[in-house]
């Protein structure tokens, strides 16, 4: 009987713990960074959120902490592609 109830239990907790992650994580991200775009689907939002938190470092952390602080400016609706090529450009 208890050999019946062990997997059964192990795989409840792990289900638990991934609909935790599947709350949490979009939650502390948009904490963090702000709030998605409306068109993602859930599982979009997840993953993109994973991946911020995941990163945190190097996104929040200047590749050059002794370098003096600089201006750069993003637009509103500007692409992700443009404002890699901006920062690129810039050196940053």
């Amino acid at each position: 009987m208890m050999r019946k109830i062990i997997p059964i239990l192990f795989l409840l907790i792990l289900f638990i713990c991934l609909f935790l992650a599947f709350i949490t994580i979009p939650s502390e991200a948009a904490r963090i960074y702000g709030q998605p775009a409306p068109w993602l689907t859930m599982f979009q939002r997840v993953q993109y959120s994973a991946r911020l938190l995941w990163y945190d470092g190097l996104l929040t952390r200047p590749l050059n902490p002794d370098a003096g602080e600089r201006n750069f400016r993003i637009e509103s609706g500007q692409s992700v592609d443009s404002i890699a090529a901006s920062l690129h450009d810039a050196n940053l």
